[in-house]
C-alpha cells in the first residue's frame, strides 16, 4: 500500500504523469495489488529460470499467477473475517513463532535472516507471513471449530478400521506437491494439469528437493509453506484410491500423477513404521487428533467456498498481460484502496465478471 501513497503523492507534482499500481483483484471492499502479488512470484522465479522458451515461460507464469491470486483472495477473506470477530495478532505472538522456527531448524536469528536474503525475502516479509498465517490459524479456530465434532464412536470405528490389520499398525509420514483441477475444467484443462504434475514428478525423481519443489509448485495452501508435509498417516486416512498406492510405497519413493478428488498428487514417502496393536485406550486421543485434523481441513474447504459465494470477487488479472516483477508499474486512473480494514472503489484493467454473491461495492465516478 505505501508504493500507492507515494505514487499518490508524486502525482501532486506539476507536468507528471499519474503512476497508480495496478489491481489484480477486489475482495468485498479491499484490494490487492500486483506488487503484492509479484512478492509471492519471486518464489517461482528459479522453477521459471529452468525454462528456456518464451511461450512456455508466459504461460507457466499465468497459472502461477492464478493460483497465487486465488490464495490472497482466501487470505483476504480470513483477514475480513479477522475483523469482524475481531481478531489480531501481536508482535509478542509473531515473535514466539519465529522464536520456534528457529529451535525447530536450529538456527540463531541472524542465520535465519541470511537464509531469508538467500531467497529473496526480507526479514519484514517473512514476520507479515508469519502474522498472516497466525491470523488465519485464530479465525479458522473461531470459525470452523464449532462445526467439527469427533465422537469416542467416530473414534473406535477408526481403530478397529486401521490399526488393527494383520496383527500390526503401520504408519507412513509423507509430502506431496498438489495441482489443482479448476471446477468446471473441460477435458484440455484436466490433461494440462495431468501434464503439469507429471513434470513435477520428473523432477522430484530427477533429484531435486522435494520440499523445496513443493513450497514453489505446490497449489496446497495448507501444506506448501511446510513442504508439503501431510505428517504421520494412519491406514484410511487418505482417500482409497490414494491410501493404497501410498502404503504400497517404500520409505523415499516419489510417485505421480495420483488423481484425487480436486486434482493431481505427487507424493513421496519419507518413512514407514510398523509396530503391535496397541489398546484402544492408549491410542484413542491421538487417533481422535488424526481425525480432527482430517475433518479441520475438509470443513475449512467447506467454509472458504461458503465466504466466496458470499462475497464480492472480481479478478483483474489478464494472463497475457502478466508480466515479471521487474516490470510492474502500470498507469491509468483507479481510487487509492483504504487501510487495511477499510473500503476502497476499484478501477481499472480487466473485464472479468465479479464471481459470489452480495452487492458490488460501487466502481469510480
Amino acid at each position: 500500500m505505501s508504493l500507492v501513497a507515494a505514487c499518490l503523492a508524486g502525482g501532486a507534482t506539476a507536468a507528471r504523469a499519474e503512476i497508480i499500481e495496478r489491481i489484480v483483484a477486489v475482495v468485498n471492499d479491499d484490494v490487492i495489488l500486483k506488487s503484492e502479488l509479484n512478492l509471492r512470484i519471486v518464489a517461482a522465479e528459479e522453477e521459471l529460470d529452468q525454462l528456456s522458451d518464451p511461450a512456455q515461460i508466459a504461460a507457466r507464469r499465468a497459472q502461477i499467477s492464478e493460483a497465487l491470486v486465488d490464495t490472497m483472495i482466501a487470505e483476504q477473506l480470513i483477514a475480513q473475517q479477522a475483523t469482524e470477530l475481531k481478531l489480531h495478532v501481536t508482535g509478542q505472538e509473531v515473535d514466539k513463532a519465529l522464536e520456534e522456527v528457529r529451535r525447530q531448524n536450529k538456527v540463531t536469528a541472524e542465520q535465519l535472516e541470511q537464509a531469508l536474503r538467500q531467497e529473496g525475502f526480507t526479514m519484514a516479509q517473512y514476520r507479515s507471513d508469519v502474522k498472516r498465517q497466525i491470523l488465519r490459524l485464530k479465525v479458522i479456530n473461531v470459525a470452523v471449530r464449532s462445526r467439527i465434532s469427533i465422537s469416542d464412536e467416530d473414534v473406535k470405528e477408526h481403530y478397529d478400521r486401521t490399526l488393527r490389520q494383520s496383527g500390526a499398525v503401520k504408519e507412513v509420514r509423507a509430502a506431496h506437491i498438489f495441482v489443482e483441477i479448476p471446477e468446471n475444467a473441460d477435458d484440455a484443462v484436466i490433461k494440462d494439469r495431468m501434464d503439469r504434475a507429471a513434470e513435477l514428478t520428473q523432477r522430484a525423481r530427477a533429484g531435486e528437493d522435494f520440499a523445496k519443489l513443493a513450497k514453489e509448485t505446490s497449489e496446497d495452501p495448507a501444506t506448501k509453506d511446510d513442504g508439503g508435509d501431510l505428517g504421520w498417516l494412519g491406514r484410511g486416512m487418505l482417500p482409497k484410491q490414494l491410501d493404497e498406492v501410498v502404503f504400497a510405497m517404500k520409505a523415499g519413493e516419489i510417485r505421480g500423477p495420483l488423481k484425487g478428488e480436486t486434482g493431481f498428487h505427487v507424493i513421496k514417502v519419507i518413512e514407514t513404521r510398523a509396530g503391535e496393536v496397541q489398546p484402544f485406550e492408549k491410542v484413542k486421543e491421538k487417533l481422535r487428533e488424526q481425525l480432527y485434523q482430517t475433518e479441520l481441513k475438509r470443513q475449512t474447504r467447506i467454509w472458504l467456498d461458503e465466504l466466496k459465494r458470499k462475497a464480492y470477487v472480481k479478478k483483474r488479472l489478464t494472463p497475457s498481460k502478466t508480466s515479471s516483477p521487474a516490470k510492474d508499474a502500470v498507469g491509468g486512473g483507479s481510487a487509492a484502496p483504504k487501510s487495511p480494514g477499510g473500503g476502497s472503489g476499484a478501477g481499472g484493467g480487466g473485464d472479468e465478471e465479479p464471481s459470489g454473491g452480495g452487492d458490488a461495492p460501487p466502481e469510480n465516478p
